[in-house]
């Protein structure tokens, strides 16, 4: 069973090979079933796609900062919560966000395997917002 820092160390190894479009340690990483549950839109993308866009280029990231990371374990599961700065670009467009992050890993025969990642944008509030449901 991995440690903390164990999965901390696979998650940020993730986000590393999305930054540097490191096919190669994503195939390694990603279970064969993997599957991403993306910000912007919600979108599930699986192994493939993510696979596919990243060594493509289609998806980059000039920004992957990973912060509050907290780890639990269990017999074959890991779960990693943490906070994520994230700056990329898409064909048409570039997005920058904050959001929060889930990752399940599960050990197969081979290893560790990082199975779902789930990241929720982090809506701001303004003032105006913050005021509003303290009077409703």
């Amino acid at each position: 069973m991995p440690n903390t820092v164990d999965a901390k160390l696979l998650s940020r190894q993730y986000f590393g090979a999305l930054m540097h479009a490191d096919s190669q340690t994503l195939e390694v990483l990603l279970a064969a079933d993997f599957w991403l549950i993306e910000p912007l839109e919600g979108w599930k993308v699986s192994r493939s796609t993510l696979l596919r866009d990243v060594g493509s280029g289609v998806l980059s990231f000039q920004l992957l900062e990973a912060d509050s990371i907290l780890v639990r374990s269990y017999d074959n599961v890991a779960i990693v919560i943490g906070s994520l700065e994230m700056k990329g670009r898409l064909p048409n467009s570039t997005f920058s966000l904050r959001c929060r992050f889930t990752h399940v890993f599960v050990r197969h025969a081979e290893g560790w395997k990082l199975t779902t990642a789930q990241e929720t944008p982090i809506e701001t509030w303004g003032k105006e917002n913050r005021e509003r449901l303290a009077n409703s």
